[in-house]
Order: C-alpha cells, then sequence, then structure tokens
C-alpha cells in the first residue's frame, strides 16, 4: 500500500522581531510547532554569508555583531513599498550583488517555517493564512501574501492580527453574552488597536486604528540614542558606518537593555566601544519619560478606535494585549489609565496571533470546500468556535472631481471601519459631453485625506461609451473588499449596460512572473 501524504494546515504570524508557526491538535485546538532549534518563537533575522550560506532564525541573529554587514531583519516594516516605477525597493544587496525585495527576504523566513512545520510533524504543508497588522493598506497585504506564495506556499488569506488573537480568544471564552473586548497590539514593529465584539465564539470586529511604523523597535531607538549620548561623552561616534559591528552590538543590547528594565527598576549597561568601557545605569523612569511620546501615539489610537464607534471605556469588557512590546509595564499602566482597570492577563502575547491564525487558517479551508488536517495528520470534520468578521481599516474609493469647485480629491465609497467583506457602489456623471472613456482610479486611503497621501492602487478603464450630458450619474462603480482587505472593482455605464470587471493588477509590487522567478530562485539558493 502506497503511504498517503496529507498537506496539515498552518497560521503563521510574519513578526517584525519573531514569527510562529501553529496547526490545529485532532480536537480543534491550537498548538505552536516547535522549530528546529526547540524554540516556539523563530527570530525574523537573515545573514547572507560571504560563502552563499542564508542562515535564518536564531543562529541568524547570534552572527549580527559578527556579520553585521550579511545580517537583514526588521523586514515587515518594508512590505509594500516600492520605487517610482511601482516595483518593491530592494531591501538588501548579498556579497554577489543580487538585490533582494521585501518578498524575497520575508519569504526566507516563512520558508523556514514550513520546513520546521515538516520536520516537527513529520507531514507535509497544504493551506497556510499569514496574518498582518490591521493598519497594512492594499499594497503591504499583496506583498505578504506574495512572499507565502514565494515561499512555496498554498495562500489561503491575509488575515489581520488583532483579529486571529480575538479569535482564539472568542474560542476560549465562548458564553451566549455579547461582550466587548479592546485589542491592543503593539508588536516589534507595528501597532494596532482593535474593538471586537464576541459572542458564542463568533468574533466581529467593529472598529480599528493603528500605526504600520510604531513598535517596540521605536523603543529601542530612544535606548540606542541614550547610548550614543553616552558614546560620545567619551569620543566615540555610534556610527554604523564607522563601525557596523559595534552598531549592532549596541542594538542588541539595547533591546535586552530594554526587557530588563520590563522587570527591573534599573539596569546597568556595559559595552566595550573602541578602547572605552562605556557603562551607565539606566532607571525605568528614565526610560519611560524617553519614550513617553511614544506611548502616547498608542494613546491617541486608542482614543480614536473608541470615538469612532462611539464608545466609552466602560462600554469594553477587558483589554486584551498582544505582542512582545506591551510586557512593558508603562503600557500596562496606559491601559489602566485609560480603560479604568488592568488589562487581561490569561493569553500569551507572543503566541495567541498565531493560536488565532491555525484557527481561522481551518475554518477559511472549511468554507472553500477544502479537507482540514490536524498536526498529527488525521482529518478535522468538525471545528470548534464560530465565524469571524472583519472592518476595512482604510477607506475604499476613486478620484472625482467636486462639482463645486473642479478639484479632483478622494471620494469614499467602502469607508473605514466597514464589515468585511463588503460591497458598497457609487454613480458618478461624466466630466465631457463627448467622453467616450471612463478612468476610474482606485485609491485607498482615509476620510478627508488629500487625494497625493492615498494609495494609488489600480486604474480601472471602460470605453466605448456613447457621449451624453454631464449632468447625468450614469458611471456606477462597485467597490468590494475580501474578507482580508483585499481589493476588487466593477464599473458600468448604466445608459450603455458595458461593463469592465477590474481584476486588479496591483501595478505596486511584483508581476506573477516575478514571483515566479522569484521562487524558483530562492528554491534553488536557500
Amino acid at each position: 500500500m502506497n503511504k498517503i501524504t496529507v498537506g496539515i494546515t498552518l497560521g503563521i504570524d510574519l513578526g517584525t522581531t519573531n514569527s510562529v508557526v501553529t496547526c490545529l491538535d485532532e480536537a480543534g485546538q491550537p498548538r505552536i510547532i516547535k522549530n528546529s532549534e526547540g524554540d516556539f518563537t523563530t527570530p525574523s533575522v537573515i545573514c547572507m554569508l560571504p560563502s552563499g550560506e542564508m542562515i535564518v532564525g536564531k543562529e541568524a541573529k547570534n552572527l549580527a555583531a559578527a556579520y553585521p554587514e550579511c545580517v537583514v531583519r526588521e523586514i515587515k516594516r518594508q512590505m509594500g513599498k516600492v520605487d517610482g516605477d511601482g516595483k518593491p525597493i530592494a531591501f538588501f544587496v548579498d556579497h554577489n550583488g543580487k538585490e533582494w525585495t521585501p518578498e524575497e527576504l520575508s519569504a526566507l523566513i516563512i520558508k523556514k517555517l514550513l520546513n520546521d512545520a515538516r520536520l516537527y510533524t513529520g507531514h507535509e504543508v497544504g493551506d497556510i493564512v499569514i496574518t498582518c497588522p490591521n493598519y497594512f493598506r492594499d499594497d503591504a497585504r499583496t506583498a505578504t501574501i506574495n512572499a507565502g506564495k514565494i515561499a512555496g506556499a498554498h495562500v489561503l488569506d491575509c488575515m489581520d492580527e488583532p483579529t486571529a488573537a480575538a479569535t482564539f480568544y472568542g474560542l476560549n471564552h465562548n458564553g451566549a453574552d455579547m461582550r466587548r473586548y479592546m485589542i491592543y497590539d503593539l508588536g516589534g514593529g507595528t501597532f494596532d488597536v482593535t474593538i471586537v465584539e464576541v459572542s458564542n465564539g463568533e468574533v466581529k470586529a467593529i472598529a480599528t486604528d493603528g500605526a504600520r511604523d510604531l513598535g517596540g523597535t521605536d523603543w529601542d531607538l530612544r535606548v540606542m540614542a541614550r547610548i550614543a549620548s553616552e558614546c560620545q561623552a567619551k569620543g566615540i561616534t555610534l556610527d554604523p558606518d564607522i563601525d557596523a559591528a559595534m552598531c549592532q552590538e549596541a542594538k542588541d543590547r539595547a533591546e535586552r537593555l530594554k526587557e530588563s528594565l520590563s522587570t527591573r527598576s534599573e539596569a546597568v549597561f556595559n559595552m566595550r566601544a573602541g578602547s572605552e568601557q562605556i557603562s551607565f545605569t539606566y532607571t525605568r523612569d528614565e526610560f519611560e519619560s524617553d519614550s513617553a511620546d511614544l506611548l502616547e501615539q498608542t494613546a491617541e489610537k486608542v482614543r480614536s478606535a473608541l470615538n469612532s464607534v462611539n464608545m466609552n471605556p466602560a462600554d469594553i469588557e477587558d483589554t486584551v494585549l498582544v505582542g512582545g512590546a506591551t510586557r512593558m509595564p508603562m503600557v500596562r499602566e496606559l491601559i489602566n489609565k485609560i480603560m479604568g482597570k488592568d488589562a487581561r492577563q490569561d493569553t500569551d502575547v507572543d503566541l495567541v496571533v498565531a493560536q488565532g491564525a491555525s484557527i481561522s487558517a481551518a475554518h477559511m479551508a472549511k468554507q472553500d470546500g477544502r479537507k482540514v488536517y490536524s498536526i498529527i495528520g488525521s482529518e478535522i470534520l468538525s471545528l470548534p468556535g464560530g465565524s469571524f468578521t472583519n472592518v476595512a481599516a482604510h477607506a475604499l474609493g476613486c478620484a472625482a472631481i467636486d462639482p463645486d469647485n473642479g478639484l479632483e480629491g478622494f471620494t469614499p465609497i467602502i469607508k473605514k471601519n466597514t464589515a468585511l467583506p463588503a460591497s458598497c457602489s457609487e454613480t458618478f456623471a461624466l466630466t465631457d459631453e463627448r467622453q467616450t472613456t471612463a478612468d476610474v482610479k482606485v485609491y485607498q486611503g482615509q476620510e478627508g485625506e488629500s487625494l497625493e497621501d492615498c494609495l494609488h492602487i489600480d486604474t480601472v478603464t471602460l470605453s466605448g461609451l456613447p457621449c451624453g450630458p454631464t449632468n447625468e450619474p450614469r458611471i456606477e462603480v462597485k467597490y468590494e473588499y475580501s474578507r482580508s482587505g483585499i481589493v476588487h472593482v466593477t464599473v458600468t455605464d448604466l445608459k450603455s449596460g458595458k461593463s469592465q470587471v477590474g481584476e486588479i493588477s496591483h501595478q505596486m509590487g511584483l508581476s506573477d512572473e516575478e514571483i515566479d522567478s522569484a521562487a524558483k530562485n530562492i528554491k534553488e539558493n536557500s
């Protein structure tokens, strides 16, 4: 008899600092998959040695001081960033001169997670769901999905991290009464706050806010500024262009100093810099003062999320903390100050996102008519928990001319915090009675933002239109958000019946051919 090889269903938390992979057991409960080093979390760090060897994870992080020019980290913050031609900006150049995009680098991390899952479970990998910050726009979400494809995985979707955390939390708090929770997610590189409603294990996000460039790394940089000041006092300049190894060591020590101050009121910093010994005592009060503005930024987002749905702190049952940076005492003090009570401490802030992702991956696979296999390779016929509903973190609209002032601006069609999946439409008039072509410029942004500050996703063109008056609303623009916030658009001329389905090509990012080429390169060289 031939052995039947199944493809297990995985949830992946692709983090700025660390990444985690999970799978459901035969009872439908999420289980963390240990990596080849025996750890639950894998540092999102890559080391490309001059020899051509590529190392991912814990050992890559350990090599950072010895090979600073070979190590790349904090890749997540670069996802979706493109140049003037709409192509991903290279984030790292190896010793052979090859330029690596954030998608390719993230794919190396995902590939390690997949390989470790195969080694740990003895099974092949089937469907996966990758999480991302709720506040990621369409370009960064698409880049995250592309990273999974480059790694050779079948990606079901890209799921918001707070919703994933709430899904796991809802599974374990499945009372019949509807309760509202706030998910405060401060990771290594990003921040999200999401308000969810949980009832009978079903999770519905109702409001979200956040910042994609705010995370624990920024607190590390405040410690680095103090270290740089102490070095400068002894005539030492902390500059990666002068001494990359020294700067890398300082960065690693800054991170550890920050972590020490989460459990101690003061900590001592010691490091040899050139011919000098840099030593000083750093207190928690000093650290909190140096980073008070960063914390306040998260507070502003919390208030914004509450205000967007006309809620007060009293309307929230509990606050659930997510992300390693929430271990800082100042975060818990902030939550107590704003919400009037302490945050819950019954979830693992490092693992809860990945745990929720595996639950969601199983439900998504079932919805798509696919089989779901557990960590031991058995088919899971019945899944615990209920459904989850996400919301749009950004408004989706188009460029339209305001008849009052004649200026082109952003017109929202699907508003922020609309439940996903969503489908909304608006009807517009042509700007010229001789016009036979309508260009619908698809934008993602926030209401009130200028068009220049919004993200231009694509343009859908409807041609062959009959001429007509300019005061006749006739061009219907229908926008759709998928459950993960990916965009689709349909443009219809109500006068002629002509219609164009916008297969959004994501002008910014990798093409299908580039994805295939990157996947082949990684398969051959890693």
